[in-house]
């Protein structure tokens, strides 16, 4: 699916650049949807009359003129007449339409123009940029959780705008903890796993996917663009990003890192896709006003309403994701500084947070909630953890890192028989689920029998954890390279050592 998505794109890229456009009629915008005149138009035209919307023409000679038709003629009115219409939608490329009539983005593309060159350019830079972060490991991939978003996508906006803009939606999720979402002017959106393991429900993530394609419909990017003054040169801005990321990520490599799991990334990815975003998200347009975030909300909740859903689900997604944000201690995110201000704000204008839930959503993020919750253990939120455990354990469906991660929080929060005896159970059932070789589950396995003070089969399996990290050494050599390498022998000879110490002090308990 993904190099179907990359040869669509290339394959756009590289028409424009021979001068081609999307089959699209050269100076008009093509509309299929019908109104109802509010006043007297010209030509016998009355109010009540049904109208057709055809198109708007944007060669400048032309004034501009709107094409419509009637049960009785073809005509054309002046631009400005069209708010004597009330366009009434009857499927959702037609709200779409009505949209960008009444936020007036016929007129900034009449006024610009399609912006064809700067359109390709960001289409360049959009790909060059998620290059960088497939390059750098920090996207996450899930094939069936990716067709779950594509029908929830099609939903939305089922078919490609056909006003000339160059854009499909395709998706791609940032492995970082916090909960974001942000659509670019090609129509690239990146999720992150916090925003879907954050949520509970199908309708708040629908909510939050109606809010950033409203961005892209209402075309913020491009608007965002032409009134910068002086943009960066290209090479130059994305030479000091790679150089960023390249740093961060060698911090973190280098950090030791005591609950590492090989074959699972669990360094704090965030920290790499989070420096990046504020530079990345303003020069590609990301950085709405207050008025066009106040739009999309509406939008959105328009939108909402009309495929039937409740539109309170998206006040419900940004109350759950300002909870998050208060209980990691995070709420600068929050501030009028960051990405989507004044989230309070948002919250009160687009309805009631009332909580949605639904397990049948877990289910569908349940490789997201194992792989969030493993993030924040190694940064403490055990909070965080508990949740996004509890929910796969819930829907009957936890792995044995699920499962391992619990038992982790209770040897951590108590120390008494009934919880240590609890943590055992659920690691020996995260042995007989065995998806693949965590190495953790037996290391925290002696941890929990020291703590019931079965010291003899507490060294049998500080054995067998000892020969384990003989076995990942071996294949680090063939599975990792660089600084990657370097970071994970440097844990696992930790390991190794502490081991054999952990075996010498139980002989001796």
């Amino acid at each position: 699916m993904r190099l179907i998505h990359y040869f669509i794109r290339t394959s756009i890229i590289f028409l424009v650049s021979l001068g081609w456009t999307i089959p699209v009629c050269i100076g008009q915008i093509h509309f299929t949807i019908k109104g109802i005149a509010t006043e007297n138009l010209k030509d016998g035209v009355k109010k009540g009359d049904e109208i057709t919307l055809k198109g708007i023409k944007t060669n400048p000679n032309d004034s501009y003129p709107v094409m419509i038709s009637t049960s009785e003629t073809n005509l054309q009115i002046a631009e400005q007449e069209l708010k004597k219409i009330n366009f009434i939608p009857s499927n959702i490329n037609e709200f779409w339409q009505k949209e960008i009539i009444q936020n007036g983005i016929h007129k900034d593309l009449i006024e610009h123009g399609l912006q064809y060159k700067l359109r390709k350019e960001l289409e360049e830079e959009v790909l060059d940029y998620t290059q960088r972060l497939r390059g750098d490991n920090l996207l996450f991939y899930d094939d069936y959780l990716t067709l779950y978003l594509y029908s929830l996508i099609y939903k939305i906006l089922p078919d490609p705008l056909n006003d000339g803009r160059v854009g499909v939606i395709t998706i791609e999720i940032l492995k970082d903890v916090n909960p974001n979402a942000f659509i670019f002017a090609n129509g690239t959106l990146i999720l992150t796993t916090g925003l879907l393991a954050t949520l509970d429900s199908e309708e708040e993530l629908l909510g939050v996917l109606a809010h950033e394609i409203s961005h892209f419909v209402l075309d913020h990017h491009i608007a965002n663009i032409n009134a910068e003054i002086q943009r960066q040169k290209r090479a130059e801005f994305w030479a000091g990003v790679a150089i960023a990321m390249a740093a961060s990520a060698d911090v973190l490599l280098a950090a030791n890192n005591k609950y590492y799991s090989p074959g699972v990334l669990t360094a704090s990815t965030a920290a790499v896709a989070f420096s990046v975003l504020d530079a990345v998200t303003a020069r590609m347009g990301i950085k709405y006003s207050q008025i066009q975030e106040s739009t999309a909300d509406q939008t959105a909740k328009e939108l909402l309403k009309f495929i039937k859903l409740d539109s309170n689900c998206l006040a419900s997604a940004l109350n759950k994701i300002r909870g998050y944000y208060k209980v990691t201690g995070k709420e600068f995110y929050l501030s009028d500084d960051g990405t989507h201000p004044n989230i309070n704000s948002r919250i009160r204008r687009v309805g009631d947070p009332t909580p949605f839930d639904n397990s049948a959503y877990d289910t569908k993020m349940s490789l997201v909630n194992t792989f969030n919750a493993q993030l924040e253990f190694n940064q403490n939120q055990l909070t965080i953890v508990d949740n996004l455990v509890g929910k796969n354990i819930k829907a009957g469906i936890a792995t044995e890192d699920d499962l391992l991660l619990m038992a982790m929080i209770n040897l951590m929060r108590y120390d008494n028989e009934e919880k240590n005896v609890e943590s055992l159970k659920l690691i020996q059932d995260a042995k007989l689920i065995n998806l693949h070789n965590n190495i953790n589950v037996i290391k925290y396995e002696a941890l929990t029998l020291i703590r019931l003070k079965r010291n003899n089969e507490a060294k049998k399996t500080l054995d067998q954890y000892l020969a384990e990290i003989d076995n990942e050494l071996n294949k680090s050599v063939d599975l990792y390279e660089g600084n990657q390498r370097l970071a994970i022998t440097q844990y696992l000879n930790q390991e190794k050592t502490w081991t054999k110490k952990m075996i010498h002090k139980v002989m001796k308990l």
